[in-house]
């Protein structure tokens, strides 16, 4: 096939979102990451690898990924603050409390930068209700947006 759809969950989510940014020209139909620990803002505010200063990433890059297909799944039970494997640095901590607050925070800044840029942005930030960090629970719910 010369396209594909990629999902990863908390870390595999990392690195899924890290992928459409960092490589805009991949051959990605769909991206989707669910409950992701912490992001690398897609804005040049934040020093790398929280944001995009010092990263590299060129501004016309960066358009290319806000038009992939993103869909950032956030649980709305995922609101542990103290999960053993939630980053808590000063820097992923100013991203939100918790899993759902930094998805929430990632999909609001994205939605920003697309405008300053002139961007289309295709990302969408999705809520699954009653799921919190389950691996098993949102990759039904991902199984779902990647059939339809």
């Amino acid at each position: 096939t010369d396209r594909y759809s990629i999902y990863g969950h908390s870390a595999g989510a990392q690195f899924v979102h890290r992928l459409v940014v960092f490589l805009p020209d991949a051959r990605i139909n769909t991206a989707i990451c669910g409950n992701a620990g912490w992001y690398t803002i897609p804005s040049y505010e934040t020093r790398f690898p929280y944001g995009l200063k010092a990263s590299g990433i060129a501004e016309g890059d960066l358009k290319k990924a806000f038009e992939k297909r993103l869909l950032i799944l956030v649980g709305n039970k995922d609101t542990n603050t103290n999960h053993k494997y939630l980053k808590q640095s000063p820097q992923a901590r100013a991203q939100g409390e918790n899993r759902y607050e930094r998805g929430y925070r990632f999909y609001e800044i994205a939605q920003r930068e697309s405008e300053k840029l002139h961007a289309l942005l295709k990302w969408e930030f999705i809520v699954v209700q009653d799921v919190g960090h389950s691996s098993a629970r949102m990759s039904k719910e991902a199984s779902k947006k990647l059939s339809s």
